[in-house]
């Protein structure tokens, strides 16, 4: 192969990727180049100097006419395919993919708000997640921290403080969520004063009303923004449920407002 051929296929090469690189197919970009070597082309010189099917040189064509870089000329007696002037025709091409893409902005500025919309509503849909021992204390931890809510709990502290401490409480939760300056409603048992950490009313970031009678049901409920978080005890190990529902969280603290609003104010 000559020096010659081998610069020119170079310069092929580069060339294509430049066009690739303007959006052209590979084939596309290749069909294009050869295009302008003539004046006047046929299917058939173009599938020999691009070792393509015809019927892919069709194909090609049809896009390439589609974005006004090559026509169709008669020229006499000949019919054929002209490449129409790189100056004008590359410049009407990007012109044409810019209009496209501010169209394209403007179709995305509407289509996102309903977009967002769809993910709103399946967000809202109900969700559940079981979870067994500390981990679950975690979670629900940290979904307090985060709705930033006042707290609604109905059962008894002295029930779960083998499996998590109240230091640990009172570090990991309680000094965090007195600054947040929210407050935590509490229907128990008096054993909570046991607690030193739980049974301080710490102003007004608790509030306690007491059932008469100590309770005894190893299980328990926090109510907060539109969570719902079920707490059970088997032997040592604990399993928290938690719901994500604000409907469910709304139905449960009616509740506890009926029963609060009926025990006597300590």
């Amino acid at each position: 192969m000559s020096i010659t051929i081998v610069t020119l296929t170079i310069k092929l090469t580069f060339m294509e990727d430049l066009l690739q690189k303007l959006g052209l197919e590979e084939k596309e970009s290749a069909v294009y180049l050869a295009c302008l070597k003539n004046e006047l082309n046929s299917p058939a010189s173009l599938a020999r100097q691009t070792r393509l099917k015809r019927s892919t040189i069709y194909f090609y064509l049809d896009k390439l006419v589609q974005k006004g870089l090559v026509a169709h000329k008669i020229k006499g007696k000949r019919k054929g395919i002209t490449p129409v002037a790189p100056l004008i025709g590359l410049t009407d091409f990007i012109n044409t993919k810019s209009e496209e893409v501010e169209r394209n902005k403007k179709v995305a500025q509407k289509l996102i708000p309903q977009l967002l919309q769809l993910t709103k509503e399946r967000a809202e849909t109900t969700q559940v997640h079981v979870y067994e021992g500390k981990a679950g204390t975690h979670a629900v931890i940290d979904a307090l921290l985060k709705e930033n809510k006042n707290i609604y709990w109905f059962g008894a502290v002295d029930e779960f403080t083998d499996i998590i401490s109240d230091e640990e409480i009172y570090r990991w939760l309680t000094l965090k969520r007195m600054a947040q300056k929210n407050t935590n409603f509490a229907i128990t048992d008096r054993r909570v004063f046991k607690k030193k950490r739980a049974s301080e009313t710490l102003g007004n970031f608790r509030k306690f009303r007491f059932l008469g009678d100590e309770f005894s049901i190893p299980a328990g409920f926090i109510l907060f923004g539109e969570y719902t978080s079920l707490a059970v005890k088997h032997g040592k190990d604990i399993k928290v449920i938690l719901i994500k529902d604000s409907v469910v969280t709304q139905l449960l603290q009616y509740m506890f407002t009926l029963l609060w609003d009926k025990l006597p104010e300590e």
